[in-house]
């Protein structure tokens, strides 16, 4: 009876010391869930701007202790971000799985006891951690959990279009023709499904076959599959849960389960747009949509984008992929855990307002966009366009006459690209075989005077080098053209280094063939266009005018040389008739080499040669560089000046030099030197201007 009564009196003092105690003791603040991010195209994990925002959200007073790692896929910085364009997403998707799994920070029960984190992707990281999220996602042993998905500028139902032309180019350029050429014809190659990663992702309206059946990575986590319906009402009845099962008797592939159940796991999606994106085509992309191609005036690819011209969305019922949920987007829906926002800027630029949303979800925060927009319902459209220029100027592309336009767009592109490589590699083989043909001769006249040679005689004739460079240029168009006509896919990463590969290899050949090329856009697509968009009539004509131009390059390097020998020929024998009735002759060795018939014979004291031509002349530059640069004789200089008739008298005779075996040779050409006496029978030998010495 004691002990109870005992302990009713201690019961106030032990409360008062359980309180004492309870205030001494520190307060034991929960571990915040750890942060994975996944920086975009271009974008490598050592970056400052990701390791600033890495340090923000490590510095936050309510993240306090929170693990944050940015995934890396090369070995080093560069490596990360050659990865971000070349290689395989699903690769690279498993790659980063292994990765994550092999962090304590997030798979041990010590250090993250809640086992899960937050995905924040930028960019084309949200398709790529949504990825991993159906991919390793579930939890469990060998599984990831991934609490909340951010994606930030994402491109979740693919890209329709390239990355956008520089402001104020025109809609014939180089950059929309290229735009168009690329995205109709070289990114759907199996080189570039295997290796280019942005192709990976090119989801095209138009190409949706192609798409369909060459994809595979982007169909495969948004579970199509060959054969998918693309636009239609809400299911009928009865045939909703067989489509939510992937249970169709028509259907040639199952869907996969397993990433309907670990995608519709997710606590919230958050879609985060940008409002003036011209990067991501569509920008409804970023919202898990498609713009409705029946509600907007806005202009669609190839035209530039319009960073105000935002589309009626699509409704959502209206896809297969939310009608028949395919990866569990309705099912996320339906309980409110799909949450849409827009940032405000271009792509990437990421204001203050627009990451402190991000950041808001992270932790224990709630998030600060507002619920209201968590629904799939149609939206009301943003502002759309004023049509101005250059979108009034193609207003009929909207139409349905917009596939014959750029048909025959592309047809007057084909024909001008064509025939101006044709002509540039008529203009380009010519100079080059017309310069080598110099050169030659240039060594066969200094080889035919015994040793003497021109120094210096600044002939307009291309060094080496430049010679070298003219051939590969030309080696280089010759192979555009080549594949055009073969329809040889050629490499699709090319156009990511357009400027660089343009500098390096194009812009010298384009140069030189300016007035032939209208415009540089021309190699381009001869390169991309070309390659594989040829009907037969088109190619039986290119092969008849490749034909024509190996003809025409053939006929014209030897017309071209004949006629030059032929008029330096003619040259020779008038200006010899003329000259001869004047009493003296130029040396013929300042012309081409002359044939046997007219070769004239040595001797070992040349005449003084007249360094003057007539008007007339078509050669008066060459002539006069080649008489007046030449190797000076070991003969003193003469101190009289020179004219035609020689005035002073004769000098004693002096020795001359035994003859050579050949009577017939070149004359040879040296410095002038004071006339000797000859002797009679020598006189009689000469010409009538070599008798006046």
């Amino acid at each position: 009876m004691l002990l109870p009564a005992v302990l009713i009196l201690a019961l106030p003092f032990l409360s008062a010391t359980t309180t004492v105690l309870g205030s001494a003791l520190p307060s034991i603040k929960p571990v915040p869930v750890p942060v994975v991010i996944w920086h975009g195209l271009g974008d490598r994990f050592d970056a400052p701007g990701l390791l600033s925002l890495k340090a923000d959200i490590e510095s936050r007073k309510e993240l306090e202790g929170i693990f944050v790692h940015i995934v890396q896929i090369g070995e080093d910085g560069a490596g990360d971000q050659r990865a971000t364009f070349f290689g395989q997403a699903n690769e690279q998707v498993s790659t980063v799985c292994q990765q994550l799994l092999d962090l304590p920070e997030i798979t041990s029960p010590k250090l993250n006891p809640s086992g899960e984190f937050d995905a924040i992707g930028f960019s084309q990281g949200g398709q790529l951690l949504r990825a991993v999220v159906e991919k390793c996602g579930g939890g469990g042993k060998r599984g990831l959990s991934v609490r909340n998905l951010i994606t930030v500028g994402s491109q979740h139902m693919g890209i329709s279009a390239l990355p956008p032309c520089p402001a104020g180019s025109s809609p014939f350029s180089a950059c929309r023709l290229m735009h168009l050429s690329l995205v109709r014809e070289g990114l759907y190659s199996s080189f570039a499904q295997h290796n280019i990663l942005p192709a990976q992702y090119f989801r095209d309206e138009a190409r949706i076959d192609d798409y369909l059946r060459v994809n595979q990575f982007l169909k495969d986590i948004n579970n199509e599959r060959e054969g998918d319906e693309q636009a239609g009402g809400p299911p009928e009845e009865g045939t909703e849960t067989r489509a939510l099962m992937g249970e169709d008797e028509d259907e040639p592939e199952p869907r996969n389960q397993t990433y309907k159940d670990n995608f519709s796991s997710l606590q919230n999606l958050v879609l985060l747009r940008f409002s003036l994106d011209t990067t991501v085509v569509p920008p409804h992309s970023s919202h898990f949509t498609l713009p409705s191609p029946n509600a907007t005036n806005c202009p669609l690819p190839p035209l530039p984008a319009d960073p105000l011209c935002y589309a009626t969305p699509l409704p959502f019922d209206s896809l297969p992929l939310y009608s028949h949920d395919y990866i569990g987007l309705r099912k996320l829906d339906k309980r409110g855990a799909i949450i849409k926002g827009v940032c405000q800027g271009e792509h990437m630029q990421i204001d203050e307002e627009c990451w402190e949303g991000v950041v808001s979800w992270l932790g224990e925060g709630e998030g600060r966009i507002p619920k209201k927009e968590t629904s799939f319902s149609p939206q009301r459209a943003g502002r759309l366009c004023t049509p101005t220029l250059p979108h009034t100027m193609f207003a009929l592309l909207t139409s349905p006459r917009r596939r014959l336009l750029i048909f025959l767009s592309l047809s007057t592109t084909r024909a001008l690209t064509v025939i101006s490589l044709l002509l540039c590699f008529v203009a380009e083989f010519m100079t080059l075989a017309s310069n080598l043909h110099h050169r030659a001769l240039d060594r066969r006249g200094a080889a035919g005077v015994e040793g003497r040679y021109f120094e210096d005689t600044d002939i307009p004739l291309q060094s080496g080098g430049t010679v070298g460079f003219a051939l590969a240029h030309l080696l280089t168009a010759l192979f555009l053209l080549a594949a055009a006509i073969a329809e040889t896919p050629l490499p699709a990463p090319a156009h990511l280094h357009m400027q660089q590969v343009w500098d390096l290899v194009f812009k010298p050949f384009g140069e030189d063939c300016g007035v032939l090329v209208p415009g540089v856009s021309m190699l381009w697509i001869a390169s991309f266009e070309l390659a594989r968009n040829i009907t037969g009539f088109v190619r039986v004509a290119i092969w008849m005018l490749f034909v024509l131009a190996i003809i025409n390059i053939i006929l014209g390097v030897t017309l071209r040389s004949s006629i030059k020998y032929l008029r330096s020929y003619t040259y020779v024998k008038e200006v010899d008739e003329e000259e001869q009735e004047a009493g003296f002759r130029p040396s013929s060795a300042i012309f081409d080499l002359p044939p046997p018939a007219v070769a004239r014979t040595r001797r070992s004291s040349p005449t003084p040669v007249d360094r003057s031509l007539p008007s007339s002349s078509p050669l008066p530059f060459l002539f006069h560089r080649l008489t007046t640069r030449f190797r000076p004789s070991p003969s003193p200089p003469s101190t009289k000046s020179e004219s035609l008739y020689s005035t002073e008298p004769p000098r004693p005779a002096q020795a001359a030099p035994p003859r050579p075996a050949r009577p017939e040779m070149m004359v040879q050409i040296q410095s002038p030197s004071p006339v000797s006496p000859l002797s009679s029978e020598e006189r009689c030998r000469l010409g009538p201007m070599e008798r006046m010495g």
